[in-house]
């Protein structure tokens, strides 16, 4: 009666799902940015995403340094 059952773990697998694609897709658009991948773990945190979303925004991008 108490447990995880099938319902359950598809609950948990789609969950992991929904964050996975977008975290995977910030991560590939930091890499063609010039940052790395690993930040954008930092899109799964409420309020700081929004505040590392401005700072990127802002910032001088590696990738504009190296072709200048």
């Amino acid at each position: 009666m108490y447990g995880i059952g099938l319902p359950e773990l598809l609950v948990i697998f789609f969950i992991l799902i929904i964050l996975f694609i977008p975290t995977y897709l910030v991560a590939k658009i930091l890499n063609k940015a010039g940052f790395s991948g690993w930040y954008s773990l930092l899109s799964l945190i409420p309020i700081f995403n929004l505040i590392c979303l401005w700072v990127f925004a802002f910032i001088e991008w590696p990738v504009d340094k190296e072709s200048s």
